[in-house]
C-alpha cells in the first residue's frame, strides 16, 4: 500500500466527486427551471392569458435568473459549510457533538481509547489526534475529521466504548487511521462541504413548510401564507433530487476505500480479529445515529446505516470475508473463527523485523507489528510523572522546553533564558524533564512533541506563540543551532499556530529553491556529487557542519522552506524526500540521530514517517 500512491489516488477520487457534483448541480439547476416554467405559466393562465401556456412561452430571463439563484443558493451552502469545517478536526467533531476527551481523563474507557490512540499515532509517525467521545449515542460507530495528519480527530460514540473490547477498539481506530493516512479524511470533509450545496434547496423546503403549518399541522391562517406551503412542497421535491446525488456521490466515491481502510486496519494491528469482531458487534448492537449532520457525514463513519446501491460502505458480511476469508461468518466470537489458529487478544503474536533505513520509502504511511511494539515500549517506559505532566499545559509547555534543552556547558545559558522568561520553578521542571528524557534519545523527542502539542493546541493561539518564542530564544541561547533545532521548532508552529490549509499541487521546479536549501543542510559537506534522481532540483550540495552558526541561516528561511514544500503533490514530494536520504546518506550511512531528523522534517510536510529499524531504538 504505497502512501504516495494512495494520496494521488485520493486526489483522483476528488477530480471524480467535482465532477458528479458538476452534474449534480445541472440536475437540480434544469428540474428548478422546469418546476419554474410551470409556476409561470400557470400564473399567467390564472391571468387569462391562455395562448402562453406552454414551457416555450416562457421568457428566457425567467429561466437565467432562477438558474443564477439556485447556482448561488448552492454556492453559498458550499461555501459556508467549507468555511466551517475549516477551523480543523477537532471544531468539526464538536459541531457534530463530540465532547473531547482530556489527556489526563480519569474514566476507565476514556483512558483506554486514549491509550490506543497514542499508540497508533506514535508508531505512525503523525501528530496525537484529538480524541473525542459522542455521548448519547448508544449504537457503534467511529470517524474521523481533520484536513491533513497535523489536524486530526477521531470520534468514538459511547456504544463503541461501552461493548468494544481492546482488541476490536483498536482494529476500529486502526480503520480511522487509515482514512487519516490514505488521504481519505480530507477527501471527506471536501465531500461534507460540496453536500451541503446541493441538500440546501432541500433544507430549504423543510424551512419553509414549517413557516407555513403550526404545531398540529394546519395551514397558518396567516393572508397570503398558502404559497409558501406550495414554494416550501416545491423545493422538498427538488431537495430529494440533491439528496439522490448526495447519496450517489458518496457511494461512489466512499464504497471501495473501506475495504482498503479494513486491510490497512489488519496489516496495522496484525490482529484480523479484533476488527473482524467490531463489525460482527455492529451487527448485534447497530450502527446509527442520531446527529444533526448525518446524512452528509455518513460517508466518514466507521459503519453507515444505508443499504443498497446507495450504500456508502461494503455489507458488514462483505467486510468481514475480506478480512477473515471466506469460511467465516458474522456470529462474534464463533468457534470457527479459532480454528486456523488466529485467535483474538490471548493469541500469540510475532514480531516484525526493524526495516533497514534504505527501504524506509516503502514505510511512509505504514505501520508494522515492531513500529507498534515500539510505541507501546515507550509510552510503559516514559517516567509516569512526566507522562501526568504533559497532560497538563504547564507541563506540555516544560516538555517543549526541555526537547531544545542542551547538555553540559550548553545548558547554562539556555537554563538562563528559561528562567528570565518564565521563572525560576519553570526552568528547574525544564532542567528535570529533560534528565527523564535524556536516557531515551532522540528516538523520543517526536513522541514526547506530539504529546505536549495535543495538550496545547486548544490553547489560545497568543499563548502558544509566547511559548514557542520561548524555545526560539532558548535555542539561541547557546549560540549555535542545529537543523535538528530549527525543525523542531517548526513543527511545533505548524502544530501549535495553523494557518489557512494548504493546497497540494506545486511541482519540483516551483519548490526547486526550498529544496535545495533543505537538501544543502542536510549534506555533510564533501565532494559535493550529484545526486540521484535529483536532476530536476538543479542543486548544489553546500558544505555544512551539523551545528550551524546563526548567520548561516535563519529560522524564517527554514520555516519558509518547509511550508513551501509541504504544498508538494505526492508524487514530487515523494522524491523530495528520497532525495533528502540520498543526501543524508551521500557519504556514510545513516545514523540513527539522521534518521529522526528525516522524520522530523517529513513530520512537518505531513507525510507520516514511522519509526525505523536502527532510527527507533528506546
Amino acid at each position: 500500500m504505497d502512501f504516495f500512491a494512495n494520496q494521488e489516488r485520493a486526489q483522483r477520487l476528488t477530480r471524480l466527486m467535482l465532477a458528479l457534483f458538476a452534474i449534480a448541480v445541472v440536475c437540480i439547476v434544469l428540474a428548478v427551471d422546469v418546476a419554474a416554467g410551470f409556476a409561470y405559466v400557470s400564473y399567467r393562465s390564472t391571468q387569462g392569458h391562455a395562448q402562453d401556456i406552454s414551457l416555450s412561452g416562457v421568457p428566457h430571463q425567467v429561466y437565467w435568473v432562477t438558474s443564477a439563484l439556485v447556482i448561488s443558493l448552492i454556492a453559498l451552502g458550499s461555501l459556508e459549510r467549507t468555511r466551517a469545517l475549516a477551523e480543523g478536526g477537532g471544531a468539526t467533531a464538536e459541531m457534530m457533538g463530540g465532547r473531547r476527551i482530556a489527556l489526563d481523563s480519569a474514566d476507565a474507557a476514556e483512558r483506554r481509547l486514549l491509550n490506543i490512540v497514542q499508540e497508533m499515532a506514535i508508531a505512525a509517525g503523525i501528530a496525537l489526534p484529538q480524541v473525542y467521545v459522542m455521548d448519547g449515542q448508544p449504537a457503534i460507530n467511529a470517524f474521523v475529521t481533520g484536513h491533513s495528519p497535523n489536524d486530526a480527530a477521531i470520534s468514538v460514540t459511547q456504544g463503541a466504548l461501552k461493548h468494544l473490547e481492546r482488541d476490536e477498539l483498536q482494529g476500529v481506530v486502526a480503520h480511522e487511521f487509515s482514512h487519516i493516512l490514505n488521504g481519505d479524511m480530507r477527501l471527506n470533509m471536501r465531500l461534507v462541504g460540496l453536500l451541503a450545496g446541493i441538500v440546501v434547496l432541500g433544507s430549504l423546503g423543510h424551512f419553509l413548510m414549517e413557516v407555513s403549518y403550526d404545531g398540529g399541522g394546519r395551514l397558518r391562517r396567516v393572508k397570503d401564507l398558502g404559497w409558501l406551503s406550495i414554494l416550501g412542497a416545491a423545493a422538498c421535491l427538488v431537495g430529494a433530487l440533491g439528496v439522490f446525488w448526495g447519496r450517489l456521490i458518496k457511494a461512489a466515491v466512499s464504497r471501495q476505500r473501506e475495504f482498503l481502510a479494513d486491510a490497512s486496519a489488519v496489516q496495522f494491528t496484525r490482529n484480523p480479529e479484533g476488527i473482524a469482531n467490531a463489525l460482527r458487534c455492529i451487527d448485534d448492537h447497530g450502527s446509527g445515529m442520531v446527529l444533526r449532520y448525518g446524512e452528509e457525514l455518513s460517508h466518514m463513519y466507521f459503519s453507515a446505516g444505508l443499504k443498497g446501491f446507495f450504500a456508502t460502505h461494503p455489507p458488514l458480511h462483505a467486510r468481514v470475508r475480506r478480512i477473515l476469508g471466506s469460511n467465516r461468518h458474522l456470529v462474534r466470537g464463533s468457534i470457527d473463527d479459532h480454528a486456523n489458529g488466529q485467535g483474538g487478544a490471548n493469541t500469540p503474536r510475532t514480531v516484525a523485523p526493524p526495516e533497514p533505513p534504505a527501504e524506509m520509502m516503502t514505510g511512509v504511511g505504514q505501520l508494522t507489528g515492531g513500529q507498534m511494539d515500539f510505541a507501546r515500549n515507550l509510552l510503559t517506559a516514559l517516567p509516569p510523572q512526566m507522562l501526568h505532566a504533559i497532560a497538563t499545559a504547564q507541563g506540555a509547555k516544560v516538555a517543549l522546553f526541555a526537547l531544545v534543552l542542551g547538555e553540559g556547558l550548553a545548558r547554562v545559558p539556555q537554563f538562563n533564558c528559561i528562567r528570565t522568561a518564565a521563572g525560576n520553578t519553570v526552568a528547574q521542571a525544564v532542567a528535570r524533564q529533560a534528565d527523564w528524557l535524556a536516557p531515551y534519545g532522540p528516538g523520543a523527542r517526536l513522541p514526547v512533541l506530539d504529546l505536549a502539542t495535543a495538550t496545547l493546541r486548544r490553547q489560545p493561539q497568543n499563548d502558544n506563540a509566547a511559548t514557542l518564542n520561548v524555545m526560539y530564544q532558548t535555542i539561541l541561547a547557546d549560540g549555535k543551532v542545529t537543523l535538528g533545532e530549527f525543525v523542531l521548532l517548526a513543527l511545533c508552529r505548524q502544530r501549535l499556530l495553523p494557518g489557512k490549509q494548504l493546497v497540494e499541487r506545486l511541482s519540483l521546479r516551483q519548490a526547486a529553491p526550498s529544496a535545495t536549501l533543505v537538501l544543502s543542510l542536510l549534506r555533510r559537506g564533501g565532494a559535493n556529487p550529484r545526486l540521484a534522481d535529483a536532476d530536476t532540483l538543479a542543486m548544489a550540495a553546500v558544505q555544512t557542519d551539523d551545528a550551524l552558526p546563526q548567520s548561516a541561516t535563519t529560522f524564517e528561511a527554514i520555516d519558509k522552506a518547509l511550508g513551501q514544500l509541504r504544498q508538494l503533490a505526492p508524487r514530487p514530494k515523494a522524491f523530495f524526500i528520497k532525495a533528502c536520504f540520498q543526501a543524508l546518506n551521500a557519504d556514510a550511512p545513516t545514523t540513527a540521530a539522521e534518521g529522526h531528523l528525516l522524520r522530523a522534517i517529513c513530520a512537518s510536510l505531513d507525510v507520516p514517517m514511522p519509526p525505523q529499524g536502527a532510527w527507533a531504538p528506546v
